[in-house]
């Protein structure tokens, strides 16, 4: 059995979709960030950074005591280790998707969370700008051409492929977490104009494990308003 401690957020989500994709048995805790979750007294104990997601394994492959693992990538990759799956055990094409793992983790996030910070309304949980003053379009438009650089490497990467090392892997699962809340960002609202991408992202989202785990806590996203949720979703 693992603990999976998270919420509906891009990187819980690939987590949510592995689990369902590798057929792991999982007990699923909800951490709300918006409430403090991260900071209480048990959860601080078990993350060392008081961020989602975070999963405790009490089954790892050395039977020892349990394993936590943090940060969504990480996790990933325990997971393909564990179940030696969706990773391949050696080679080349085991660093190639090792490298799009990495390139996720070090490319994708930080420049989307960043830009939601700046558009979100002044003064909202969202925003880094205060009540009253003007949002800082400037950082916002950086942050805009980054995420569109990353778009057209993605794109390059998928010409001629299925997927982004040639067969599915954690590298799309990692990738995918980003893609589908998109249009919260405001930079790529329709993937026409990437049709290699569109391509293979309309075919992961098509996959039954995709789905089951994008229906993670569908009680808590059913709170959302829907002029966030339904572009969040890309439903």
């Amino acid at each position: 059995m693992i603990d999976f401690f998270g919420l509906p957020t891009p990187n819980c989500w690939k987590t949510s979709i592995a689990l369902e994709e590798l057929g792991l048995d999982y007990r699923y805790t909800r951490i709300s960030i918006g409430d403090g979750d991260q900071f209480e007294a048990e959860f601080d104990r078990l993350s060392p950074n008081n961020k989602i997601p975070l999963i405790i394994d009490h089954a790892p492959l050395d039977r020892g005591e349990p394993q936590r693992v943090f940060e969504s990538d990480a996790i990933l990759l325990y997971l393909a280790e564990k179940t030696g799956q969706l990773l391949p055990r050696q080679g080349r094409n085991r660093f190639e998707v090792i490298q799009w793992l990495f390139w996720d983790a070090s490319n994708v996030g930080e420049p989307h969370s960043t830009r939601l910070a700046f558009i979100a309304e002044p003064g909202s949980p969202g925003s880094i700008t205060k009540k009253g003053a003007e949002p800082n379009t400037m950082a916002a438009d950086f942050l805009a051409g980054k995420i569109r650089d990353l778009y057209k490497q993605l794109e390059k990467q998928l010409s001629g492929k299925d997927y982004l090392c040639g067969e599915y892997s954690i590298a799309d699962i990692a990738v995918l977490g980003h893609v589908i809340p998109r249009r919260v960002y405001e930079v790529i609202e329709d993937l026409s104009e990437f049709p290699n991408t569109q391509r293979w992202y309309q075919s992961l989202r098509a996959r039954p494990a995709v789905q089951r785990g994008l229906a993670l806590d569908e009680e808590m996203l059913a709170t959302i308003v829907d002029e966030f949720r339904i572009p969040f979703l890309d439903q």
